[in-house]
This record gives structure tokens, sequence and C-alpha cells, in this order.
């Protein structure tokens, strides 16, 4: 997701990029939940769910980071 990000979603954006983001993370997430596997019981606090939790927080948010850029028209500037 970083890597991705960083390619097509930094500073150095564009609409191209953008939308080839926007075509993989729903990729990456479907591989996401194909290959998920959280092991642990419901009895102590599990810290692979809340990984595999954070991942999917990260792929919602990626996409729509990606959706805010290709949807602004100005430049906010490097800051």
């Amino acid at each position: 997701i970083g890597e991705l990000m960083w390619e097509y979603c930094g500073m150095a954006r564009t609409e191209d990029g953008l939308r080839k983001a926007l075509a993989k993370i729903p990729e990456i997430r479907e591989e996401f939940w194909r290959r998920i596997k959280v092991p642990g019981t419901g009895e102590q606090f599990n810290q692979s769910l809340e990984k595999a939790n954070r991942i999917v927080d990260y792929l919602e948010l990626a996409e729509l980071m990606c959706l805010d850029a290709l949807h602004r028209a100005e430049s906010c500037g490097g800051h």
C-alpha cells in the first residue's frame, strides 16, 4: 500500500496514476481477504486481529485519498 501511494498518490501524482491506484486498491483488498488468516481466541487481546484491522483501515484511507486527489483541481502546494 505504501509503495502504491508513494508512486501514484504522492506529490508528483497525475490523473492517470490516481486512476491506476484506484484500480489496484480493490485488487489488493480482494487478495487480502482471500489470504487473511487471523490466529487466536476471543479470550484475550488479539494483536494479529488488531494488525489485520489496521490493514483494512489503510486500504480504505488509501482509496479515499486517491479519490480526493482525483477530484481536487487546485494545488495545495508541498506542505
